[in-house]
């Protein structure tokens, strides 16, 4: 087999390749292309997707999206979206998962307040967060940056006093009887306190990128993992009583948590109890109010409204003119996260990881034009470890890769079924 090149700026890297089966099902060219396949078949595919290799719905569901979903109902092309986006996120194709899982409208309420001055939030936000017991952060599960803003600021949690972290989606046979107890006996990956990474079957999310590596860097500074899911009905409900479980344990346990959307929202006295938050149920169950954040009501203000320079993915607060923060009644603060400019949304790495350096990897030879993933695992780590990167490259181009130096594995997969496997080592780069 042909060796693949690797680039790194002008330095060229050959890597040795053998043959790697991947689990990429063998659907034939035509299911692997994308080809002839219906929405509603692409649609039901990708409601199972927590049990699916992503590769082969992240080709068909390319493949009906770029055919056109306008006929189908709002409902189904919102559920399509929201799924597709989230099966690129796992690929690391935040590109992508940006553009179909689509941006919130900028709220109402901001028509007439005029220039908004961006305020860079955490150094103004971090002597509150110090002072809470509970602190609440959510992200859009298709817009990677904002969860990118846990990574950043996990350093200075732990340093302000935080010591467990609660998490979204991982596996776990805990139901609502079982909630009071907080044992990690529910979970299905109850060891990764002590790998220090996750794995395949450890939850949904930490099988994207950044998302594991918010739980690599959080268990590397001594967080605490904490699974509030359940199994079954009354989500929140039950989630809550995890939550109050950690807090009854010991009195100084203080903790971080990164829900999605809406689930950390105040909402107590507006929605009837069925339909309440995790935060309302913890202050009932608990009496404990969190402090929480929403980093995804204000990713639909443009930034030609922002007065003043922002960095991209650095989180800020915004204060319009006459002097007052852009609020809502739901949470306590609001972050504007500075979008990346079109095509480089993947370019949160240099963000959240500085010390990561780039490589764009080339297919390898032979193979023909179409997508093409790939993936880059620490080699002595075990089998479905989440990837330190992972990357969709198109056409019949390559990809980049953001990876920290050190010895890498590179699992490659082509839409037509082809697959191989090689070993790159990424050197440290120092300055001029």
């Amino acid at each position: 087999m042909n060796h693949p090149m690797l680039l790194r700026g002008k330095q060229v890297l050959t890597a040795v390749s053998v043959a790697f089966l991947l689990a990429l099902p063998a659907h034939g060219s035509e299911r692997a292309s994308g080809k002839h396949v219906s929405f509603d078949e692409a649609y039901k595919q990708l409601i199972g997707l927590s049990k699916t290799d992503p590769r082969p719905l992240f080709v068909i569901s390319s493949a009906v999206y770029a055919d056109g979903i306008a006929e189908q109902s709002d409902g189904k092309q919102t559920v399509f979206r929201e799924l597709f986006g989230t099966v690129a996120t796992l690929l690391g194709d935040y590109d992508t998962a940006e553009r179909v899982y689509g941006l919130p409208r900028e709220p109402t309420s901001l028509s007439t307040r005029g220039p908004l001055k961006p305020i860079e939030a955490i150094e103004h936000l971090m002597p509150k967060i110090s002072r809470a017991r509970v602190f609440f952060m959510n992200e859009s599960h298709g817009i990677v940056r904002t969860r990118g803003a846990l990574l950043q600021w996990l350093p200075r949690l732990k340093a302000a006093g935080f010591t467990h972290l609660a998490l979204e989606a991982f596996d776990t046979s805990a139901t609502m009887a079982d909630a009071s107890n907080c044992s990690s006996e529910f979970r299905s990956d109850p060891v990764i306190e002590s790998r220090g990474y996750p794995v395949l079957k450890s939850g949904f999310y930490t099988r994207e990128p950044v998302y594991g590596a918010i739980l690599e860097t959080a268990l590397g500074l001594g967080f605490q993992i904490v699974a509030y899911d359940i199994d079954g009905e009354d989500r929140m409900r039950g989630g809550a009583a995890i939550l109050a479980c950690v807090l009854d344990q010991n009195d100084s346990n203080r903790l971080v948590l990164l829900g999605g959307f809406g689930n950390i929202a105040e909402t107590r006295g507006a929605r009837p109890r069925d339909n309440w938050t995790l935060a309302d149920w913890l202050f009932e169950l608990s009496a404990v109010d969190p402090l929480t954040l929403s980093t995804t009501t204000l990713l639909g203000v443009s930034p030609k409204r922002i007065d003043g320079v922002t960095k991209p993915g650095v989180p800020y607060m915004l204060m319009d003119s006459a002097g007052n923060f852009v609020r809502s009644s739901l949470y306590d603060h609001l972050v504007f996260i500075a979008p990346f400019p079109g095509g480089q949304q993947r370019s949160i790495w240099n963000v959240v990881s500085p010390e990561r350096e780039v490589f764009e990897i080339k297919r390898p030879a032979g193979w023909s034009p179409g997508l093409a993933f790939f993936s880059a695992t620490i080699p002595d780590r075990e089998a479905g470890a989440t990837p330190s990167d992972a990357c969709v490259a198109t056409g019949d181009e390559g990809c980049t890769l953001f990876l920290s130096p050190g010895a890498y594995r590179i699992d490659a997969g082509h839409a037509d079924g082809s697959a191989s496997v090689f070993y790159i080592s990424v050197p440290k780069v120092v300055a001029d």
